[in-house]
């Protein structure tokens, strides 16, 4: 009698989607990965339009801060060796190729170090060829007040005020407060201070601005800010929650 034929295996039909399934799981690991980096570095902004409508935009955000990305905060790269280690090869670097981008990744490791003096040598000759340089006059602000210079400091920041005021997302706007402080002109910062916590609301910028309201006396005003800080704080970055932990305590003692 003759056999039956035989029937094939049936293969489950998801294996054959297994491949591309897996590219897609690896590519929301990474764009996921990119909206937290985002996030965590500058809270919510235009990227994260981006990246919703433009997918293609987070490997853009990655190359553009890879460098950022791959370097943790006690100065060890994920990839890479320690500061120390890092700071000899963009010497030896900047030894062979003498550019622009070698001496601004160079001075930025020294920055990094606490190496200020040396920073601020590598800045000036960046400002030197590039006098519009908006990123190393801020960098020589740092540098200056670092060394107890504030009207060195001053002087860099005001260039930077001059040409955009947004730097670093409000950043050097605060330093330049910082600045007019330092240098006694107290009214002037409290005023800048008020015009940078409407121009970046978040709790860095309105709890700098109701510090120095309720050191000047100004208590009623102090705690509105803070009390309207602390209502809108949900989705602030997570850098910002020192100063939502410092606003609740000042709250009281504005009350």
């Amino acid at each position: 009698m003759d056999q039956p034929p035989e029937i094939p295996e049936q293969i489950p039909a998801y294996t054959h989607y297994l491949p591309s399934g897996i590219v897609s799981l690896l590519g929301f690991a990474f764009w996921l990965w990119m909206c937290v980096d985002c996030y965590r570095r500058m809270g919510l902004n235009v990227w994260h339009y981006l990246f919703l409508f433009f997918w293609p935009s987070t490997l853009l955000y990655f190359v553009v801060h890879m460098r950022q990305i791959f370097r943790g905060s006690s100065g060890r790269g994920l990839f890479g060796g320690g500061l120390k280690s890092r700071i000899t090869r963009a010497e030896q670097q900047l030894r062979v190729s003498d550019t622009l981008a070698a001496r601004v990744e160079l001075a930025e490791l020294y920055f990094e170090a606490g190496q200020y003096e040396a920073c601020e040598t590598e800045y000036r000759k960046i400002l030197a060829a590039d006098a519009g340089n908006l990123e190393a006059a801020y960098y020589l602000a740092l540098c200056r007040l670092q060394q107890n210079d504030a009207a060195g400091a001053l002087g860099f920041l005001e260039q930077v005020m001059q040409g955009n005021r947004k730097l670093r997302f409000g950043v050097a706007w605060l330093r330049y407060t910082d600045a007019l402080l330092a240098v006694g002109r107290r009214d002037e910062a409290l005023e800048e201070r008020r015009k940078l916590a409407r121009a970046f609301p978040r709790p860095l910028t309105e709890f700098a601005y109701a510090q120095l309201l309720a050191d000047a006396g100004q208590k009623e005003k102090a705690r509105a800010v803070l009390e309207d800080m602390l209502a809108t704080s949900h989705e602030a970055p997570a850098e910002d929650r020192v100063w939502l932990k410092q606003g609740k305590a000042l709250v009281r003692q504005v009350t």
